[in-house]
């Protein structure tokens, strides 16, 4: 947002005279009160991303993006509780968290994406909180006073137009900009951390006889030697059948394709 400030400063510092410098100020306002609300508004998605971020590079591990875990949900609760049913012993305390860790992450994600589903609600609760749009001109009038160099005005009637439309276009392109930047953020830290659960889990349940066991009872003939999550991807896929569904019939296919890579 600091970057959108500068440009905008420059932007303005072009405007036609029929813009005074008065404006240009109020706009130069505007802008640090859209980014203040939309910092607070998505605060818990910045405190999520950089938590985990942290996480992952505190302990030197590799950003993943290969497999898209988040699509795979289903198969990764099913095969823990399946691998917690038939394991010899407890899971480590390790396991539990991560798993937790996971599950909340894809909370989180799916939260964000109902969250900003509807923008032009995001819009109406920035000006509701504010008083409506001449709430948001009084603010940035009590702001301006502060300034050694700001001498009041009387803002016209094209003058307070120019603000609306300023205020609802730059909401909406600065919405755009955050919302696409913790979109990419929470996906990419939330798959890293399911590649080392999905790791660390079919380590640990690999070296279990009665998981061992249970997975000789249960694999197909031409089955991989270790039990993993493809396991349960290919016990779906041969009792399902293909939906004419076409956001069914992608899924289908992207399972036969990273069952082949998954683990």
């Amino acid at each position: 947002m600091e970057e959108d400030i500068h440009i905008l400063n420059e932007e303005l510092s072009y405007q036609n005279e029929s813009t005074s410098n008065d404006l240009n100020l109020y706009m130069m306002e505007i802008l640090i009160i859209i980014d203040n609300f939309l910092n607070d508004y998505f605060q818990d998605e910045h405190e999520v991303v950089k938590f985990n971020t942290n996480f992952i590079e505190d302990n030197q591990l590799e950003y993943k993006d290969d497999v898209d875990f988040l699509k795979l949900m289903r198969f990764i609760s099913t095969s823990y509780n399946t691998m917690k049913a038939n394991a010899s012993k407890p899971f480590t305390h390790l396991i539990v968290k991560f798993y937790e860790d996971i599950t909340n992450l894809e909370h989180i994600y799916k939260s964000f994406y109902i969250k900003t589903s509807k923008i032009d609600n995001i819009f109406i609760t920035f000006v509701k909180n504010l008083g409506d749009i001449s709430g948001i001109i009084k603010k940035v009038e009590i702001s301006l006073q502060s300034r050694e160099d700001y001498e009041p005005i009387i803002l016209t009637k094209e003058d307070n137009e120019e603000i609306k439309t300023f205020i609802k276009k730059e909401f909406y392109s600065s919405l755009e900009k955050i919302t696409s930047k913790y979109r990419v953020d929470i996906k990419k830290v939330t798959n890293t951390k399911f590649y080392y659960y999905n790791q660390l889990f079919w380590h640990e349940m690999n070296k279990d006889i009665s998981i061992r066991e249970f997975y000789q009872n249960n694999k197909n003939k031409n089955a991989k030697s270790r039990i993993g999550l493809s396991f349960f991807i290919e016990k779906y896929l041969q009792g399902v059948s293909v939906s004419v569904n076409k956001e069914s019939e992608e899924f289908y296919n992207y399972l036969h394709k990273v069952v082949k890579v998954i683990d």
